[in-house]
């Protein structure tokens, strides 16, 4: 039995040299008169009074007394001594009602058992109420087994400093104790307290023997620290229960301790806890929290607080406290995170030293920035938070204000110590199929995300994609890494793409344009690449190196290696996610070796046809109906239908087996209601077929074949064996058609030349003239103005010139059918070898039928034949008409109007002649002179035979005067 509770008082009195207890024994019936007896001499007292009047009990009352307290002890296994284990002294005391005795101002002192002397451990109060162990009637004596040790009452502000064996003496402060062997229960406002601990609060249990105290409602608990261990002070309105281990040889340490109400309460480096209900475990050095729960760490430079329905804290060998577990709806604070304080929400929360760990779902918040996942750990030195699974990043206020990133691998998110910005000034990793949402409301996702707020920049790895809008234009990005930059308030303003990087880029209700690289760069609304590129819209793909673009500006530019191809699809139209397949459309295709420049409307559903440009470098191109180009610079316009070639310009277009072809410095190619116009104004050159020519400028009408050339046009015709049938040069310009689709279009082709024409036909013929028109591809000629029509060669040759002009006829081997001259002509013929004549002719006009052989010569006229040395001369000044052969023989002459003719010996004049040169007969009719053997004479007809050299005169008859 603890000493304190086998000591404290029996009523002990000390009289003489021995000890004795009093025992007041009365009986109900019995009558004791009044009377005192004062025992002076009594050891150690004052004196004891007995009191007491007829019809009362007696009563005894001591006066101010010190009893040594004897009690047995046991000195060896089994065998117990009487030893004095404590001193009491009283100001007064006597017996009480129901066998109990009250002593006023009582004090007891505790006794060593082996030596007599005080402990200096003590009891005492105002007043005490002590309970005997028996009592018999009728007798009064002194017994030391009457008085209870261990039931008695002290009331009236009790103070002790009382003995225990786990450590120091513990004193104590009551309104009241009750104690009950080892058991002491105090009563109102107490204080229990030793130098390790003390607790102070209302309605004390001590238990000596387990080591148990408790208290009712309103305790403090105070632990001191040590050198190696913080302390602890706390408040439980609801009370506590605390066990020290009797015989601990380090209470604290060893003790639990249970406080309920709203606990409160600090501890060691600055903890600050709050419960319900709170458990320390000393010997597991916990501290747990249950109900509301709360710890706080202040350092006075980092604030951690932890809120939780249950939590459990891990005192450190070094005296440093830890949260090791929470759970049910776990809040976290730590301030600074980084310098700013931050929220943790979760249901499972371990916590050792810096470190922080939760196996489920958490989240943590700072300053607007909100973090959560599944799996997290948090180091709160480093500041780095990490999470296994789950993971998500919410920014609600602040310059990143709608930034959102989740990642169901898990994330590792940190923020430097003395960071101003949670997310700012964060950096992180995201893994799993990541997606985010930036503050301008961009949306992406990837594999991987790093996130790097210092740079405003995000990396994303595998499978990424991004969707946002820029201006008016809404954007769709994949690619295997990106790389995002972003501006103050976390707008994306910058990405750098690589590998498999394909971009959808559209204005709504409007087909995107899609682009393909292995690279792409985008700064604001501009998109860049120095790889290879396809951009496609619509019904137009465009490939190239160095590609820069703005959706906004509905421009596309290329450095090099540009193509252009154009879709025109036979079967559904193209969505624009992708080129129509080569087999459902045909296609156009220009080639830019130095790039090109587009722009078109943003809105355009027709980039190409509403759109304009130009392509750089060697320009080649094929049209889908089979224009082929190629020049050193190309600029199209849309909507003009405008293509303008510039540098070494050549242009193809119809047949494969009979292309036109057009090459000039300058080229403007257009398309106006159906009609293909190329047109230059620079010198160029021409063909189509077996027709070629030059000028200084040229209109060409693909549609119809109209050509104009301008000023020095040069035109070249080759026959089917691929000679030269025509040469045709001018000053002023020439116009013609090549029929398109005809079998033979030079054959069909006409032109019309102006301006000192000169031509050489294929059979040697030169034609020169004002104005010429050439029709059939050559085989009616028209001279205009002044015009000359000649050949001259071994074979022989003609000339045929007049002031009003001349049409030809030709076969199609270009040898002369007929032609037609008029104002002042004038033609010759001849041949060389046997048989060689030479023909001249002139008129106010001439006709040749070749066919038929008939010349006709209308107006002054003449023709003269010249063969052998001998010349024929025919003149009239109505007409004059000779018949040939094929060999421009001829055969009959036919004159009209005072015609003349000179033949062979004779000279002649009439009004008309008949000459049948096969016949050697002529015959002139009318008013006739024949001037023979040096005279003229006259008559009605002269019929002459030149050859013959006869003649025969009809109608007069020869006179000497008439030879006069």
């Amino acid at each position: 039995m603890n000493p304190l509770l086998r000591r404290l008082l029996i009523f002990v009195a000390l009289a003489g040299g021995g000890v004795f207890v009093l025992v007041l024994l009365s009986e109900e019936d019995k009558r004791i008169t009044t009377r005192v007896n004062r025992l002076d001499d009594v050891v150690g007292s004052d004196g004891m009074v007995i009191e007491s009047t007829a019809g009362e009990a007696v009563k005894i009352r001591f006066e101010e007394t010190e009893f040594d307290i004897l009690e047995p002890v046991e000195v060896s296994p089994g065998v117990f001594e009487n030893r004095a284990v404590y001193r009491l002294h009283m100001v007064t005391g006597g017996p009480g009602e129901d066998s109990t005795f009250e002593a006023l101002q009582p004090r007891l002192e505790f006794l060593d058992t082996a030596t007599g002397l005080p402990t200096g451990d003590y009891i005492e109060s105002a007043h005490a109420v002590f309970y005997l162990e028996e009592s018999v009637a009728g007798d009064v004596r002194v017994d030391p087994t009457a008085l209870s040790a261990e039931h008695f009452t002290l009331t009236g502000d009790v103070r002790a400093r009382l003995p225990t064996s786990s450590g120091p003496s513990a004193d104590l402060e009551a309104d009241a104790i009750d104690v009950d062997g080892p058991r002491i229960v105090a009563y109102g406002l107490v204080k229990w307290s030793r130098p390790d601990v003390s607790v102070e609060g209302l309605n004390m249990t001590w238990d000596e023997t387990s080591g148990r105290l408790g208290f009712e409602r309103d305790a403090r608990l105070a632990m001191s620290g040590t050198a190696d261990r913080g302390g602890w002070e706390l408040f439980a309105p609801g009370g506590l229960t605390g066990v020290i281990p009797p015989g601990s040889t380090d209470p604290v340490k060893h003790s639990t301790w249970e406080l309920r109400g709203m606990v409160t309460g600090t501890g060691p480096g600055g903890t600050r806890i709050g419960a319900h209900t709170a458990w320390f475990d000393g010997p597991a050095s916990t501290v747990t929290l249950d109900g509301e729960s709360v710890l706080e760490q202040d350092d006075g430079e980092d604030l951690v607080r932890v809120e939780a329905s249950h939590l459990t804290v891990q005192q450190t060998e070094d005296g440093r406290v830890a949260l090791a577990e929470a759970n049910g709806n776990v809040h976290l604070l730590s301030e600074p995170f980084a310098i700013l304080p931050a929220w943790m929400i979760g249901e499972s929360v371990t916590m050792k030293g810096s470190h922080v760990s939760s196996p489920d779902a958490s989240s943590w918040t700072s300053e607007g920035v909100t973090t959560t996942g599944e799996g997290m750990t948090y180091d709160r030195e480093t500041g780095v938070l990490e999470f296994d699974r789950e993971a998500e990043v919410a920014v609600e206020e602040g310059d990143l204000t709608g930034l959102r990133l989740t990642a169901p691998g898990g994330m590792t998110w940190t923020v430097p110590p003395r960071a101003s910005d949670a997310a700012a000034d964060a950096v992180g990793q995201l893994r799993g199929q990541v997606t985010g949402r930036l503050p301008d409301g961009s949306e992406f996702s990837s594999d991987v995300l790093l996130f790097e707020g210092p740079d405003r920049r995000y990396t994303l790895e595998g499978d990424v994609e991004i969707r946002r809008s820029v201006g008016v234009a809404d954007q769709r990005l994949s690619a295997r890494h990106v790389v995002v930059s972003t501006d103050e308030g976390g707008r994306l303003a910058a990405l750098s793409a690589t590998g498999d990087v394909v971009l959808l880029s559209s204005i709504v209700h409007v087909l995107p344009t899609r682009i393909e690289t292995q690279r792409l760069d985008i700064e604001g609304q501009v998109a860049r690449s120095p790889e290879l590129v396809s951009w496609h819209r619509g019904d137009m793909l465009v490939v190239g190196k160095g590609m820069r673009y703005s959706e906004a500006e509905g421009r596309l530019d290329l450095d090099q290696d540009a193509r252009i191809r154009v879709f025109e699809a036979r079967g559904a139209a193209s969505t624009g996610d992708a080129p129509p397949a080569g087999d459902a459309a045909t296609t156009s295709e220009i080639d830019a070796s130095q790039g090109l420049t587009w722009n078109f409307p943003p809105g355009s559903l027709r980039p190409l046809a509403d759109g304009s440009g130009e392509l750089r470098g060697l320009v080649r191109g094929r049209t889908a109906d089979g224009l082929e180009l190629q020049a050193e610079k190309l600029l199209l316009d849309g909507p003009t239908g405008h293509a303008v070639l510039l540098g070494a310009a050549v242009v193809d277009f119809g047949p494969l087996d009979d292309r036109t072809h057009l090459s000039s410095d300058h080229v403007d190619v257009s398309l106006s209601d159906g009609e293909r116009i190329l047109r230059t104004d620079r010198p160029a050159q021409f063909s189509s077929g077996r027709l070629s020519g030059s000028s200084d400028s040229l209109e060409l009408v693909e549609t119809t074949g109209a050509v104009t050339l301008g000023a020095n046009p040069s035109l070249r015709v080759l026959d089917a064996a691929g000679a030269i049938s025509l040469v045709l040069d001018a000053t002023a310009g020439l116009t013609g058609i090549l029929p398109p689709g005809a079998d033979d279009a030079e054959a069909a082709s006409s032109w019309h030349v102006i301006g000192d024409v000169e031509a050489l036909l294929a059979d040697g013929t030169r034609v020169e003239a004002d104005e010429v028109k050439l029709a059939r591809g050559g085989q009616d000629i028209t001279l205009l103005g002044r015009s000359r029509y000649g050949r001259d060669d071994d074979q022989g040759g003609r000339a045929l010139s007049a002031t009003g002009g001349i049409r030809v006829q030709r076969d199609t081997a270009g040898a002369l059918l007929w032609f037609s001259a008029d104002g002042q002509v004038e033609g010759t013929s001849w041949s060389t070898g046997v048989g060689a004549a030479r023909l001249r002719f002139a008129g106010d006009s001439a006709i040749m039928d070749r066919a038929g052989g008939v010349t006709t010569l209308s107006g002054e006229s003449v023709i003269e034949r010249s063969l052998g040395g001998a010349t024929s001369r025919i003149r009239a000044n109505r007409s004059l008409v000779v018949l040939s052969d094929a060999d421009d023989r001829f055969l009959r002459v036919d004159a009209e109007g005072e015609v003349r003719c000179n033949v062979g010996e004779y000279e002649t004049r009439s009004d008309s002649l008949a000459w049948d040169l096969e016949a050697d007969l002529a015959i002139l009719d009318g008013n006739c002179m024949l001037l023979a053997m040096g005279m003229w004479v006259p008559a009605r007809q002269v019929i002459l035979r030149p050859e013959a050299k006869t003649f025969e005169i009809k109608g007069r008859e020869l006179h000497v005067d008439d030879a006069r």
